[in-house]
């Protein structure tokens, strides 16, 4: 996905998006709304470079997790702007929704 404009929330959740060699690849993009990464889970490369995250997105708490990315497998995140480590608000794992 490159050069694209997404108005409502998205979700890249449960699964695994690419198999290697098969990148995955979101460059150049603005989403102006929460971009949910859940339980996510990469084989193959990813690159996530030059996008706006005008609500967050919850790619860091995912992609770092032990699971999210196959070891080994090479990724880019860089020059993102918005929080990167937000959690969707509906997100099992999300602190705020832990009960007491």
């Amino acid at each position: 996905m490159t050069n694209c404009l997404i108005e409502e929330p998205s979700t890249f959740d449960c699964g695994v998006h690419n198999k290697h060699p098969n990148e995955f690849f979101i460059d150049h993009c603005t989403f102006n709304r929460q971009v949910d990464f859940f339980d996510v889970y990469f084989s193959g490369p990813v690159q996530i470079t030059n996008n706006h995250f005008k609500q967050g997105t919850s790619i860091t708490l995912y992609l770092t997790l032990p699971g999210g990315l196959k070891e080994g497998i090479p990724f880019s995140l860089e020059n993102n702007k918005g929080e990167l480590d937000k959690y969707a608000e509906n997100d099992p794992l999300n602190p705020q929704n832990k009960k007491s």
